[in-house]
């Protein structure tokens, strides 16, 4: 079985990074507009948003791969999963939503945001050979 999820983005995150990229930059384009300066910036905007929306989480065979720009940043065996809870933690993590669940494992920990929790997990939950510990209100 195959499946992949992709990352909920945030209306929220995505307007902070509207403004973090476009609100140090106004002056520069209403007083004296230069295209150069502007080019780059709408280039690193482009990267930015393009990394948000590649981030996907993909369920194949026993394993879990969380994909971010097409690279496997984190490739977890699904039978090493303890527990899922639901977080709002902003540390640096693969998904681009504060609507996030924490996997945890028995090493270590992976926070995510599929747009469909519920089949995700469902998911996670068919594959694993053991019981998984699901802390989260669906």
């Amino acid at each position: 079985m195959i499946k992949v999820y992709r990352s909920k983005v945030d209306g929220v995150l995505l307007l902070f990074i509207l403004a973090m990229a476009f609100g140090p930059a106004l002056p520069m384009m209403i007083e004296d507009f230069l295209i150069a300066p502007f080019l780059i910036l709408l280039i690193v905007l482009g990267f930015i948003l393009w990394v948000l929306f590649s981030i996907e989480y993909k369920i194949e065979g026993d394993f879990l791969y969380v994909k971010v720009a097409s690279l496997v940043v984190e490739e977890i065996k699904i039978a090493d999963i303890t527990s899922i809870v639901a977080t709002r933690t902003l540390l640096s993590a693969p998904a681009a939503s504060f609507d996030r669940i924490c996997i945890k494992c028995e090493r270590r920990e992976v926070v995510v945001s599929p747009r469909n929790k519920k089949a995700f997990i469902q998911d996670l939950c068919k594959v694993s050979p053991r019981e998984i510990d699901v802390q989260i209100k669906m």
